[in-house]
């Protein structure tokens, strides 16, 4: 077998003469939010809209203001969503996971919690500042966590329990002692409540 080597030019090899480009790779963001309008502080509700219905949370800013402007912009601005808004985890009886990954920069700052949670609390996952997120599930207060989760709404009403105990049932698959991941994630948008 005769292998052939062909050589270019190396002004062949760039610019515009080249047909074709390798891709181009994203950020985790491409939005800076200086570009956005400020954050609507009327937006006090958002909805998670799934195949399912409609999840509500009522934001609460008093507990964490800069998480709360963030979930406002993505609220305002439902196409800064990526194909990650979805929920991927799911215990029954104590707790719902997410992501909220956008086109936008995840909060940054973590704040204790201003309580135990308690039913129906919303907070970033592991104790972290986002984009990954979770409404706790357990009919007691959460002393197990203290008050290590940056917390930051609330689910709204009973129609929204109604939704998540819907997904929290759905089929999962853990390893022994692990954690139950939804064998399907189910997306979601962020709109304005």
């Amino acid at each position: 077998m005769t292998a052939f080597l062909l050589f270019l030019p190396s002004a062949l090899l760039q610019g515009h003469r080249v047909p074709w480009t390798s891709g181009l790779l994203k950020k985790d963001y491409d939005v800076d939010p200086a570009h956005l309008p400020p954050a609507n502080p009327k937006i006090t509700t958002v909805n998670l809209e799934t195949l399912h219905g409609t999840i509500r949370i009522q934001l609460e800013p008093s507990w964490s203001a800069e998480s709360v402007t963030y979930l406002r912009h993505l609220a305002a601005n439902p196409d800064l969503c990526t194909a990650a808004c979805a929920f991927y985890r799911a215990e029954p009886g104590f707790l719902l996971q997410g992501s909220l990954k956008a086109y936008l920069p995840a909060n940054k700052v973590t704040k204790p919690g201003p309580k135990l949670m308690e039913r129906g609390d919303v907070g970033w996952a592991g104790g972290g500042p986002g984009p990954d997120w979770f409404v706790y599930l357990g009919t007691r207060p959460a002393a197990h966590f203290g008050t290590s989760h940056t917390v930051w709404g609330r689910i709204a009403d009973e129609a929204s329990f109604d939704v998540i105990e819907k997904i929290v049932q759905k089929p999962t698959t853990a390893p022994p002692g692990g954690m139950h991941m939804l064998d399907e994630h189910v997306a979601y948008t962020v709109k304005a409540g």
